[in-house]
């Protein structure tokens, strides 16, 4: 179930080939289309699927069907050796999520005080990042956290602005919305510069994770 499942085509559905062991084979005709399905973000190799071949002698097979090979070669309809069938499954990007609660907090400053020094934005965000759909187990591995896009920027005017660092001086965030997100590196500085008089929470700024994929 972590990985997938091996079908047959019944001529009408997709089965799934199921458990099956040298005792409890299940039998598939020549003629129907086989396929690995796989679990919802798995990737990499699939478990192999082990088959003896069948001839005609013992009349036509119906798929699905479960017989004991056990006896092997001689004159039996069944192979003694094993044929191994592999496949692959290629990885995409899964993209990141958020975990641990979609609210974080900038240090308190006090009312009509100097701004504050700033907090990075990897202090800020980065414990609420998880790319853990991109951790496969013989696949593909997590991407690490590189920073967020703001999407919305609540502050007004009349309750201050919202700044970044950019290396030299403190630069107001400029208008954002999704379709024009303003992108800030992990290690970017950020700050609420309160208008004067103004107390209470600062107003909402709200970001997307992004990954370094």
């Amino acid at each position: 179930a972590g990985t997938g499942q091996w079908q047959y085509y019944n001529g009408s559905t997709w089965v799934n080939i199921g458990a099956a062991s040298t005792a409890a084979a299940v039998t598939i005709a020549a003629s129907a289309p086989i396929r690995f399905l796989p679990a919802t973000d798995f990737n990499g190799p699939a478990p192999t699927l082990t088959v003896k071949l069948v001839d005609a002698s013992g009349g036509a097979l119906t798929n699905g069907a479960v017989v004991n090979t056990t006896t092997s070669g001689g004159s039996t309809p069944y192979s003694t050796s094993t044929v191994v069938l592999s496949h692959a499954v290629t990885a995409v990007n899964d993209a990141p999520t958020v975990t641990g609660g979609s609210a974080v907090s900038l240090t308190s400053i006090g009312e009509d005080s100097a701004p504050g020094a700033g907090q990075t934005v990897s202090s800020l965000f980065a414990s609420h990042f998880s790319d853990a759909k991109d951790q496969v187990s013989g696949g593909s591995s997590a991407d690490a956290f590189t920073g967020v896009a703001v999407t919305a920027n609540a502050a007004t005017a009349a309750q201050g602005v919202y700044q970044y660092f950019d290396g030299v001086t403190w630069q107001d965030l400029p208008a954002v919305s999704t379709a024009a997100a303003f992108v800030l590196d992990a290690s970017t500085l950020v700050r609420f510069v309160a208008a004067a008089d103004y107390s209470g929470t600062a107003p909402a700024l709200t970001v997307s994770m992004i990954e370094d994929s």
